[in-house]
């Protein structure tokens, strides 16, 4: 049985830009040799398609939809148990190392940690708060998260990772200062074949820097004899739209109306000698949310609480393989997106929006919006939406997510319906949320970083 546990999440981590994942840049090298040492999971998937309600499925083994995390008011919520909270009950020693911003103390993060730094936005800070940390509880079994948005917007990473033609595109200081001009300039099309694949070079130059500063993080864990007794989890909590899709409005970020693979597929790596098979790739279907299952199921604590996510160690062993189903979730006000993943298929439907401008048809509605919003705050099940707007992709014939077909095969859709109101039917959802009071150092970094 492995001592202790550390999970890493890089924010914003596309999968398909890390070279284990068979991208053409060299952008991880040290993630890459870490992943020959443990499992890979080819097919992950987030519960969030942004920060809050990702992180809330992985700290709680729940989906997302327990959570209803908002984008404008999201707190995780005190019914549910957590992760640290099941860690410390069991004697270990537990600590987070966060980027702050929505990853702040404001939002209720810190319940079952001992220590809860969210001082620092980067891996370097964050790695130098986590080994001080470490050095005091070495002789004892300890839990920790290191989480950083070095690779999150705004894009600033260190010039020697850059081609000299980013270094002189025009849009590079706006790309570092002003996310909400660049998203607009993004938005109405204004960037040239250059100028994108500079604010992809950016990008990666972000994955780059963070793949060296994990290194440092991984030779000290080394050199205090705790790296190989450690069960280690390398994630992220969604990808990163970067001028995929033409024909979507959103062309660069994560969150709102994205669902594709670009986002919601993730990387999750776990390494740990004599428990985790090195260097195996398992292609089936996994979710943020069998991540605490299995780690409990590792460290061989008892826990009644019971969870969305399974246990993935079978799989991880080669006894069976799981039919999984990933399903993500985007909240706000009375906008809801969901996508629901198997190893085949792919649904994504936008179930209602609020209209900006009033008018005749939005009067009348209205009542039908505000119906449905409390239809879908509680355990009630879903009702007829007022936005028809559904996609359907299968995945083995159309891995690009291309070609819709909905409206050729109503009876999968009917399918996928079904599945979604059994889950909310069964399984009772929060009644109200939590209203957070926001500092003015959080909400002036939330600015800063495009979420305000």
């Amino acid at each position: 049985m492995a001592k202790n546990v550390l999970v890493i999440l890089l924010d914003s981590l596309r999968q398909n830009h890390m070279g284990c994942y068979g991208y053409h840049k060299k952008t991880t090298p040290f993630i890459d040799k870490i992943a020959s040492q443990g499992t890979l999971f080819e097919t992950a998937i987030t519960q969030g398609n942004w920060t809050a309600p990702a992180h809330m499925a992985l700290f709680t083994g729940l989906n997302a939809f327990m959570h209803t995390a908002d984008k404008k008011n999201f707190y995780l919520l005190p019914k549910y148990k957590t992760w640290a909270e099941m860690m410390k009950n069991a004697g270990y020693k537990t600590g987070a190392f966060t980027g702050g911003v929505i990853m702040a103390k404001d939002f209720g993060w810190e319940r079952g940690f001992d220590v809860y730094n969210d001082e620092g936005r980067n891996l370097d800070i964050k790695t130098e708060q986590f080994l001080e940390w470490v050095k005091q509880h070495k002789n004892e079994k300890w839990f920790a998260f290191v989480h950083c948005f070095d690779i999150h917007y705004p894009f600033d990473p260190p010039e020697k990772y850059l081609s000299k033609k980013t270094l002189k595109n025009r849009y590079r200081k706006t790309a570092a200062t002003d996310i909400p001009k660049l998203k607009e300039f993004a938005s109405k099309g204004m960037f040239s074949k250059e100028d994108i694949e500079a604010l992809k070079d950016l990008y990666d130059a972000g994955i780059k820097d963070a793949d060296e500063k994990l290194k440092i993080l991984f030779e000290e864990l080394k050199k205090m004899n705790l790296l190989d007794n450690t069960i280690v989890i390398i994630t992220s909590d969604n990808g990163e739209i970067l001028f995929d899709r033409k024909e979507e409005s959103k062309q660069l970020g994560h969150g709102l109306w994205y669902m594709f693979d670009e986002v919601v597929k993730v990387p999750i790596i776990i390494r740990c000698p004599g428990l985790i098979p090195a260097g195996k790739k398992i292609k089936p279907l996994v979710r943020h949310i069998d991540l605490l299952p299995t780690v409990l199921s590792l460290t061989e604590i008892k826990e009644k609480t019971k969870f969305h996510g399974k246990n993935l160690m079978p799989m991880i062993r080669g006894e069976k393989e799981f039919d999984l189903v990933g399903i993500t979730e985007f909240q706000q006000h009375f906008k809801l997106m969901r996508s629901v993943r198997t190893n085949e298929w792919k649904y994504i439907k936008k179930y209602f929006e609020a209209k900006k401008v009033f008018s005749l048809k939005f009067i009348k509605n209205i009542f039908g919006y505000v119906k449905q919003f409390f239809n879908l705050s509680k355990e009630k099940k879903l009702t007829k939406t007022v936005t028809q707007d559904v996609k359907l992709f299968n995945l083995k014939q159309d891995p690009g997510e291309l070609k819709n077909l909905a409206a050729e095969k109503p009876e999968k859709v009917a399918e996928f319906e079904k599945m979604i109101n059994d889950l909310i039917k069964n399984n009772k959802l929060p009644d109200k949320e939590i209203q957070v009071e926001i500092t003015d150092k959080t909400k002036e970094q939330m600015k800063g970083m495009g979420y305000l």
